[in-house]
């Protein structure tokens, strides 16, 4: 899954942990308790890859953004059976970074 937004801005963000709030931010407490960042697991950030935690349900789901090389966007990495088992997850995870981008990108 592609996002067109810069990795770098994105990996500024998330080394802000107010901004990294903000930009994974629910419209409401309902959409919160079934999707929220892990406040136990710390992003692991790389050179081109970061792995942040998820929390959703009951179910911790970490989550790899690595850089696209040719246009400095983001891609998110899964394995096969992941990627279906986790897709609609994965969409509401975009969805909400791009409705938050530029609140976090202050």
């Amino acid at each position: 899954m592609i996002i067109n937004k810069d990795f770098d801005k994105f990996k500024s963000i998330v080394l802000d942990d107010d901004r990294r709030e903000v930009l994974f931010k629910g419209d409401n407490w309902w959409y919160e308790l079934n999707l929220q960042t892990s406040p136990w697991h710390e992003p692991v950030i790389k050179k081109d890859n970061i792995m942040i935690s998820f929390v959703v349900s009951n179910y911790i789901y970490k989550i790899n953004f690595s850089r696209r090389n040719h246009s400095n966007s983001i891609k998110i990495i899964n394995g096969f059976i992941d990627s279906m088992w986790w897709f609609f997850a994965n969409k509401y995870i975009v969805k909400r970074m791009l409705k938050n981008w530029d609140k976090a990108n202050i």
